[in-house]
C-alpha cells in the first residue's frame, strides 16, 4: 500500500490533469481571441483514491499570446502516517533534480501528520529542456507538461487539465 502511496504523490506532481476556461484578459478578449490574449486559468481537482486518502491539486496557468508562460502546481495529499517521512525523503530527492534546472522550482514539505504539500513551477521562458532531460534521466517523459516549450493553450488545456473544476 505504501510503494502505490508513494507512486502516486509523484505521479501526481510530475503529471498533471485537469480542465481549463480563459478568464477576461485586460483588454476584455475572451477565448475567441486567445492568440492575442495574455491571462491567467485557474483550475482545481479534488480525487480519493481506493485508500480513501484525498489529493487537492490547483493548478495556475499563465498564458501569452496563446503561448504558455508559466504554470504552477500546488497539492495537498493524504499519505498513510507510517510512509509520511519516506515519502517525504523521495518528494525531496526528486525536488533536488528539478530545481537543479533553471526555469524550474519544486518543493515538497509536510503538513500535520499525514499530508504531503508539493508545489511546482515552471517558467517556459526560461526552462531548458535538453538539461531536464539530463537531470530526470530515465524518468523524464516527452508527453508531461514540462517536456516540452512553446505549448498553446488549447494544446495545454487538452493534454494536462481534464478533470478539473475552473473558475
Amino acid at each position: 500500500m505504501w510503494k502505490k502511496t508513494l507512486v502516486v504523490l509523484l505521479i501526481s506532481t510530475l503529471l498533471l490533469t485537469g480542465c481549463g476556461k480563459e478568464k477576461e484578459t485586460s483588454d476584455n478578449k475572451t477565448s475567441n481571441d486567445v492568440k492575442e490574449n495574455t491571462g491567467m486559468i485557474t483550475c482545481t481537482k479534488s480525487e480519493t483514491d481506493e485508500d480513501n486518502l484525498k489529493t487537492d491539486s490547483t493548478m495556475v496557468v499563465n498564458y501569452k499570446k496563446g503561448i504558455v508562460t508559466k504554470i504552477e502546481e500546488t497539492s495537498i495529499q493524504e499519505v498513510d502516517e507510517s510512509i509520511i517521512d519516506l515519502t517525504l525523503l523521495v518528494g525531496n530527492g526528486l525536488a533536488e533534480k528539478l530545481n537543479a534546472v533553471d526555469g524550474i522550482n519544486s518543493s515538497f514539505s509536510k503538513e500535520g501528520n499525514n499530508q504531503i504539500k508539493s508545489v511546482m513551477s515552471v517558467d517556459y521562458e526560461k526552462i531548458d529542456i535538453e538539461e531536464l532531460k539530463s537531470s530526470l534521466g530515465e524518468s523524464f517523459d516527452e508527453n508531461n507538461y514540462y517536456g516540452s516549450k512553446d505549448l498553446t493553450l488549447e494544446d495545454f488545456k487538452a493534454k494536462n487539465l481534464a478533470g478539473y473544476e475552473c473558475k
